[in-house]
């Protein structure tokens, strides 16, 4: 299997998980947006290597045969800090994550942080489109609620994974939130995220 076809299957499968999702008030309107939960996706998918993306195609797998939805329980558990009142309802539906597996992924949240604190400083105007780093009241989404809700979906496998791959790059001066970033600018036609930061830019100064 191709690498363009391991990153297909898994955006094909999180997308019949999305649509699959229930909203208090019914279908969002990202629901029927596939093209854009494809670049979002795809873009962030992109950064990893192809041994952490066959271990969360496993995951996908595994999850759909125990009929799992793991994008479902991704938006449970970003609840805990947005909706805790909620949270509680559907807590004891969620697996179990281990002590370990939660001191990983803390870690992983935490470097996520600085390379996004990182980013806004270069490029403010692009940032702002975004989701803010952390939580500013509840009821809010941040980056890190986001990020830490959808890797508590992971098997145990693919979170040391991606932990020890996160910090290979940390140490190595990478920063993966970048990659991302510059993976989706380029979906919409900017060649680099200087480009894009000149034109927000540019756009808001006429405004």
């Amino acid at each position: 299997m191709s690498r363009e076809e391991l990153l297909q299957n898994i955006v094909s499968a999180e997308w019949t998980m999305f649509r699959q999702v229930h909203n208090v008030g019914g279908e969002a309107d990202c629901q029927h947006d596939p093209e854009t939960f494809e670049i979002m996706r795809k873009s962030q998918l992109a950064t990893w290597d192809d041994e952490l993306l066959a271990s969360y195609q496993d995951d996908l797998k595994q999850a759909k045969e125990q009929g799992r939805n793991l994008l479902s329980e991704k938006y449970a558990w970003m609840m805990e800090e947005t909706h805790p009142e909620e949270f509680l309802q559907l807590r004891s539906r969620l697996p179990t994550v281990s002590e370990t597996s939660l001191a990983q992924i803390q870690e992983i949240v935490n470097i996520h942080l600085g390379w996004q604190k990182e980013l806004a400083q270069k490029y403010p105007c692009l940032l702002s489109l975004g989701r803010p780093a952390e939580a500013q009241g509840q009821g809010m989404t941040s980056l890190a609620t986001y990020l830490r809700g959808e890797l508590l979906t992971y098997s145990a496998k693919t979170i040391a994974l991606y932990h020890a791959k996160t910090l290979d790059k940390a140490a190595r001066g990478e920063n993966e939130a970048r990659a991302n970033l510059a993976n989706q600018v380029k979906a919409y036609g900017f060649a680099t995220l200087e480009d894009c930061e000149a034109h927000l830019a540019q756009k808001k100064s006429h405004s």
